[in-house]
């Protein structure tokens, strides 16, 4: 039976955080505005650039046109040199090609630029095959809403319910849920695994190694692959 993987990115499959707080600190500054420690942009992650464009700035300057102009700055950085830091979490390029080796199609959805996927892909898993691989791009919506999601499905042939939507936040459960696929989440990432298991995600896995087991499962039934702790929202 065929099966598929659909990976968030960020905080998934790569360590982004330290390019992405530096990239943004540096637009910070050039728009007069202090920087904020790397860690606090852990829970500002996900949305997309806007929403993290609007998050870093001070609460009283969080107006249209200031979100805007340090968004475009912003993007502006960050397309120009989207890894210098980041990095896979150990273990996963070794989990990817386990999985390519079994004969599961692997996909990217992101709400990262569009244009900054495809060479952080190619810089940190050069031997990846991926399906699909897509980001945020104008006229079309952002995660959680499915569409994205639902058009890997569509070019791959399969119902949403035999895609595993992997992801280590609120953002990729309810992108899961709205799309009818089986949401799996991950423990390494920015989010506490409190936040996956409520918005429902049917698995948490508790180690990277542990992607390898999805090729186990039937598509249909998350409780039917071994190697992960169950959720209690099952």
């Amino acid at each position: 039976m065929r099966r598929a993987v659909l990976f968030d990115l960020d905080g998934t499959l790569v360590d982004t955080l330290p390019d992405i707080s530096d990239i943004m600190n540096a637009a910070l500054a050039e728009r007069g505005f202090p920087p904020l420690p790397g860690a606090e942009y852990r829970s500002k992650v996900g949305w997309g650039s806007r929403e993290l464009s609007r998050l870093s700035l001070p609460e009283d300057r969080r107006t249209d046109p200031e979100i805007r102009l340090l968004d475009l700055e912003f993007r502006k950085r960050y397309e120009a040199t989207p890894v210098v830091r980041s990095a896979p979490y150990p273990g996963i390029p070794e989990a990817l090609a386990e999985l390519e080796r079994r004969g599961v199609s692997l996909s990217i959805l992101s709400n990262k630029p569009d244009v900054a996927v495809a060479p952080l892909l190619s810089a940190l898993f050069p031997k990846i095959r991926f399906f699909r691989a897509l980001g945020a791009r104008e006229g079309v919506p952002h995660k959680p809403d499915p569409s994205g999601a639902l058009r890997i499905a569509r070019d791959l042939g399969l119902e949403p319910g035999r895609v595993f939507f992997v992801g280590d936040s609120a953002v990729d459960m309810r992108t899961a849920r709205n799309a009818g696929m089986v949401p799996i989440g991950v423990a390494w990432g920015y989010r506490e695994v409190s936040e996956l298991r409520a918005e429902g995600a049917a698995r948490i896995l508790e180690r990277t190694a542990d992607l390898a087991d999805l090729a186990e499962g039937d598509g249909t039934d998350p409780r039917k692959f071994p190697g992960s702790r169950e959720s209690t929202i099952l």
